[in-house]
This record gives structure tokens, C-alpha cells and sequence, in this order.
């Protein structure tokens, strides 16, 4: 007799918190986590552990990309500390 089981697990069903309780998502071989407080919107660039790595040579231009191809360019302001508000 044979006996097949299937399960999905709740983690993969449901969006990975960051440390910083953002959401994150894959970039390459890092993960980028994404949050806002206020008018600002922090990326924290993470590890495969989610750990923190410092971002302080990230520097240039960006592109934000928003529904009906709204797009907005904007410089990168970088930082090597953990921003609290």
C-alpha cells in the first residue's frame, strides 16, 4: 500500500516580514526589504539569513515604477546606519 501526502506550508503562502517588518523580496543573490514611515521609503539590503548588510557604497539614480506606467527617477541616499522613526 501507498500512502501520498501533500501539505503546503504556511510560510510559503504567506509574505516574508523583514527584521525591519517590511516586506522583502529576491534580488540577485541578496534580498531587499522594503519599508516606509511617513513620506520616506527605506530599502534595507539583506542577506540570505535576512541579516543587514551595510549599504554605504550604494549610490546612483533610481526608478520608481508605479501602476499605468507612471515612472519617477529619483538619487539614492544612502546610509550605514539603522534609521528609527
Amino acid at each position: 500500500m501507498i500512502i501520498s501526502v501533500s501539505s503546503i506550508s504556511y510560510a510559503q503562502t504567506q509574505p516574508q516580514k523583514g527584521p525591519h517588518e517590511g516586506s522583502i523580496e529576491s534580488a540577485g543573490k541578496y534580498l531587499v526589504e522594503l519599508t516606509r514611515s511617513h513620506a520616506n521609503i527605506f530599502f534595507y539590503v539583506l542577506d540570505i539569513k535576512t541579516t543587514t548588510i551595510s549599504n554605504k557604497d550604494v549610490k546612483g539614480p533610481t526608478t520608481f515604477e508605479f501602476i499605468k506606467h507612471t515612472k519617477v527617477t529619483s538619487t539614492l541616499n544612502n546610509t550605514d546606519k539603522d534609521i528609527k522613526y
